[in-house]
This record gives C-alpha cells, structure tokens and sequence, in this order.
C-alpha cells in the first residue's frame, strides 16, 4: 500500500528545529540514496559557520 504512494522527499534545503537546551536551530541538509540500496537515504546536516545555530550547538 505505502508503494503506491507518492510522496515528494526533497533532497536539499533547509530544516528547522527546537531544541530543548539551545532554542530554535537552522540546520541545512542533503539526502543521499547509496548506490545498490535505492530503498535507503543518508541525510547530512550542516550549519552555517558562524551563524547563530552554530553558536547554539557549540554550547551542547
């Protein structure tokens, strides 16, 4: 049933989050599928450098 399902995956862009400790983060991210296991993702996140969610994360 869920095959059957359409459903975009965006592979870039930007997500936020809030977190317990620091507030709210800005992360940016990349979904890769490996080669041979197209039924997976690998999701990188990143943050900006200098940005107030790198600070936040620094504080964890």
């Amino acid at each position: 049933m869920w095959a059957d399902q359409d459903v975009y995956r965006p592979m870039y862009g930007a997500k936020r989050y809030r977190h317990p400790l620091t507030g709210e983060l800005t992360l940016g991210f990349e979904a890769f599928t490996p080669a041979g296991a197209p039924r997976q993702t690998l999701g990188l996140y990143t943050v900006e450098p200098g940005s107030p969610s790198e600070a936040a994360l620094r504080e964890i």
